[in-house]
């Protein structure tokens, strides 16, 4: 492990991510080969935005639904029986103003939206060959082409946070392979590789481009950027909001800060107040797509597409989302486990050296940090009916905040001087590794549960036993 790590730390920046890009690409394409489709789960409703509006000029769903390529396709692995009765209620299920409902917000599909119009064109060129590849927008190539977006945000989020971290004092070269190890030692080689057509992948992206857009121009600046920035910033956030709308609690934090600001320098008030004017018109202008989607489909501007569940406000599951063996953060991925301590040893490092300017700064970001995760962690924790994520590997719905635990894991290598120490440390996450690749294998090749509680004695059982748990 430890000669792997240095041959990815010496490897430059360039070659490094064309290398993370290819990586992720084979992995998506194997996968793609074996199942005979690229959107499925999930990512059908993220999907189906794009042949709908771009082809059918419409947001009516029952086509796209009735092409469903998890159930069209070859795929050995598919349960047809629950497929089957998915369909059903997909298609039968309409709202108040006719229209199929679809819970999934509009985000992705803005996206995704240049590299389907790029797969419609290869079409159009191929068919002038005779090839008469279907133009529905579920073709293999427009699938394929399409998912390959989500890769292609996965490294653009993958090098801002490589830029970020590199504002802390860590050594490039263990930025590289804290990034590499945490991609293949963590849920995120599910979301960035196999199922790119969840959000996931896109949603690290732009949570990642809204803080490092934030620190650089605004935090770096104690807020004396131009408005210009902030018109880039409101439409950043108004994004990361369509890709996920639990994110517009993100949008607090910056205000928070800005707020104190203001409060701090009460002389600049009136340009300050009029760049946040700035900030949040263009805000809810690029909110609009999503307020228009749900206005059409379910009568109201404003609505919650999936229902409101029960949730427990005053009695979150905090405990079990963090350390149980239902997808749990820190029991079904202990890689992480790392990189709290190494935010940990950060925020102490940076805030007992706060006197210099840019400690000052650095620390201010970390606890926004802090507040982000613990937000994150807060509203995954109070739903009922499924704080564990439903089918997920691990704990998905903290992908968006991966380059945090880059940052901490990254910074806890960087504090390693001895060479006893780091050796035996690349021993554990050698162990780690293994496990997640092994759990990773075996979650998708259905031979062990993806719902329920799982143990590694299971997933080593399971492999030794080559039968489903």
């Amino acid at each position: 492990m430890g000669k792997i790590i240095n041959k990815v730390c010496s490897v430059p920046n360039g070659k490094y991510f064309v290398f993370l890009f290819l990586f992720l690409l084979v992995l998506f394409s194997a996968r793609f080969m074996v199942t005979g489709y690229g959107v499925g789960g999930d990512g059908e409703g993220y999907y189906a935005y794009l042949p709908s509006v771009i082809i059918d000029k419409d947001l009516d769903f029952k086509n796209q639904y009735l092409s469903g390529p998890g159930l069209n396709s070859t795929n050995p692995f598919k349960d047809t029986e629950e497929g089957s009765a998915h369909l059903i209620r997909k298609t039968s299920n309409r709202t108040a103003t006719g229209y199929l409902t679809n819970p999934f917000p509009i985000g992705s599909a803005i996206l995704w939206l240049p590299f389907f119009i790029l797969s419609l064109s290869l079409i159009h060129f191929l068919n002038l060959f005779g090839l008469n590849i279907t133009l529905n927008g579920y073709s293999a190539l427009s699938q394929y082409v399409t998912m390959v977006g989500s890769i292609f945000y996965v490294i653009l989020g993958f090098i801002l946070t490589y830029k970020l971290i590199k504002k802390f004092c860590v050594d490039p070269g263990i930025i590289k392979s804290s990034i590499f190890l945490i991609l293949i030692g963590t849920f995120a080689i599910q979301y960035f590789a196999i199922e790119p057509s969840m959000s996931h992948a896109n949603d690290f992206f732009i949570i990642t481009l809204f803080f490092y857009y934030f620190y650089i121009n605004f935090i770096l600046t104690d807020n004396k950027a131009p408005y210009k920035k902030w018109i880039i910033f409101g439409v950043i956030s108004g994004l990361m909001v369509l890709v996920r709308p639990q994110n517009a609690l993100l949008i607090a934090l910056p205000l928070i800060y800005s707020i104190a600001l203001l409060i701090k320098n009460r002389s600049s008030a009136k340009k300050e107040l009029i760049n946040y004017a700035i900030f949040f018109s263009t805000f809810l202008i690029s909110l609009l797509p999503l307020l228009i989607s749900w206005k059409i489909i379910y009568g109201s501007f404003l609505t919650i597409p999936q229902g409101v569940g029960p949730l427990l406000y005053f009695s979150p599951q905090i405990p079990q989302v963090l350390f149980s063996f239902r997808h749990s953060l820190f029991v079904s991925t202990p890689l992480l486990i790392f990189s709290i301590i190494g935010f940990t040893f950060l925020f102490k490092d940076t805030y007992t050296d706060n006197k210099k300017k840019e400690a000052y700064h650095n620390t201010i970001f970390l606890i926004l940090l802090v507040l982000a995760f613990l937000s994150q962690l807060y509203i995954n924790s109070i739903i009922v009916r499924d704080w564990w994520a439903g089918d997920s590997f691990g704990a998905r719905r903290f992908v968006g905040l991966m380059f945090i635990f880059v940052l901490g894991f990254s910074y806890f290598l960087n504090k390693i001087r001895t060479k006893k120490i780091r050796y035996f440390v690349y021993f554990i996450f050698a162990i780690f590794v293994f496990l997640n690749i092994l759990y990773n294998i075996e979650y998708n090749l259905l031979i062990i549960s993806r719902s329920e509680p799982i143990t590694y004695l299971e997933i080593v059982k399971a492999l030794a036993l080559k039968t489903k748990i």
